[in-house]
């Protein structure tokens, strides 16, 4: 681990790669450090604490890996700099308990990036079934979002500042369920008022006396999602999803990598595709 307040103010750095090696990154680690210009976390980390890296004004670039679980308190406050937050694994970026807004490096309205590839057009990927807190927030690049049928819950405050939101397609025909407290603060305002909600048509009278999503003023059902997971025309509803490796061992959790994926669907018929994550 790294402790903390262990290279705070060493403005000499410049560039930062955490070695594999480590799991935790104290509270202010490296709050200060000016002269950083890129960060590269390890594949093993997994605990970023409060104010790590607080004050680094000159960071435009971080590599977050998967196996981050844990981001603390203003982790990211004031990287006044950041252009580029780039992760190679949704699914877990989705389930970071973010401990605040600006633990997020998000916040700070940087670009997404998975794979190399910037994220305009949002899609949720199949197998998820939660949207941590904070977890999109002010990423206002954001044009569209899917959020698969797997989906079971969303935190507060999960899209917030994702003011360019035109639509957004829920596969679930169960609503995902939302918190008590504050769930209005989801989306932003604006987007209950102008955004579209698409829905399994089967759904829209769930969706619009669920919480939150009866606050959208433009629900629409759909019949076909444009080859959504969920809606299948010749088979009914999907009953499960399941995904093997190449040797045809079913694993619990997809990493990156090939996969075969089964589809079984209300009428008994599976259906089989080769992935890659």
């Amino acid at each position: 681990s790294i402790g903390d307040w262990a290279f705070s103010a060493c403005a000499g750095l410049t560039e930062l790669s955490i070695p594999n090696s480590v799991k935790t990154i104290g509270s202010s680690a490296f709050s200060g450090c000016v002269g950083v210009t890129k960060l590269t976390l390890g594949n093993a980390v997994d605990s970023i604490g409060e104010y790590a890296f607080d004050r680094c004004t000159a960071l435009t670039t971080i590599n977050v890996p998967s196996s981050v679980t844990f981001i603390g308190y203003d982790a990211f406050n004031s990287c006044s700099s950041l252009v580029k937050v780039k992760v190679d694994d949704l699914k877990a970026w989705c389930n970071i308990t973010f401990e605040s807004e600006t633990a997020n490096p998000l916040s700070l309205n940087p670009r997404l990036y998975v794979k190399e590839e910037e994220v305009k057009d949002l899609e949720v990927p199949e197998g998820a079934e939660n949207i941590g807190e904070y977890a999109f927030y002010g990423l206002r690049r954001l044009t569209s979002l899917k959020l698969p049928q797997s989906l079971e819950w969303i935190g507060n405050q999960a899209f917030a500042g994702c003011v360019n939101l035109g639509t957004i397609t829920s596969l679930n025909s169960v609503p995902p369920k939302t918190p008590k407290k504050n769930a209005e603060d989801i989306f932003e305002q604006s987007i209950y008022d102008n955004s579209k909600l698409q829905v399994p048509k089967k759904a829209v009278d769930a969706y619009e006396s669920a919480a939150v999503w009866s606050r959208f003023n433009k629900v629409e059902g759909v019949e076909d999602l444009s080859g959504v997971e969920g809606v299948a025309a010749n088979h009914g509803e999907v009953a499960g999803v399941s995904y093997y490796d190449l040797s045809g061992r079913r694993v619990a959790s997809t990493v990156a990598g090939i996969y075969v994926k089964a589809v079984k669907y209300a009428d008994g018929t599976v259906e089989t595709q080769k992935v890659v994550k």
